[in-house]
């Protein structure tokens, strides 16, 4: 069968094109939706963002260097005292309290501290990472030149 110029190819063309309008219009929600979909992602990328820059800012995440100044033995337990209740009140992490006590406590590096507590290096960066599931012994291990145990605490 031939085609004449101008010609429409389909016997019902106002059903073909009620179908692609259809088609358009759900493309169109589709695309909204996605659209939808990632400004929520991007609005929730953005809040986990600025919560991780705060904690970060206000956790001093420093490094242990050759040219750290130690603190005065005054400053060395406010700064514990600190690191410690804040740890208790829930706001830190054992991991991230024994990290900021290495560093701003004692200024020593990991391979350091490993060796002066009597665990490797892995367990200690494993630990402070809050990853891994390790003893009490381990955890008194890593904890004690703090002066700290593990032990039972009220929670009311």
């Amino acid at each position: 069968m031939m085609k004449m110029k101008g010609q429409i190819e389909s016997i019902y063309p106002i059903k073909e094109h009620k179908l692609k309008h259809k088609a358009a219009k759900k493309a169109k929600k589709k695309g909204k939706k996605a659209e939808q979909a990632l400004a929520v992602k991007r609005a929730e990328l953005k809040q986990q963002e600025t919560i991780k820059k705060a904690t970060q800012e206000d956790t001093q995440q420093t490094r242990a260097s050759k040219n750290s100044q130690p603190l005065d033995n005054q400053e060395k337990k406010k700064t514990m005292k600190n690191i410690i209740s804040r740890m208790m009140a829930g706001e830190l992490s054992q991991g991230e309290a024994l990290k900021m006590l290495r560093i701003q406590v004692l200024g020593l590096k990991q391979e350091d501290y490993a060796q002066l507590v009597g665990v490797s290096r892995k367990t200690l960066s494993e630990n402070e990472n809050n990853k891994g599931n390790y003893s009490a012994d381990v955890v008194n291990k890593v904890f004690q030149p703090f002066g700290l145990k593990v032990g039972l605490v009220t929670i009311s």
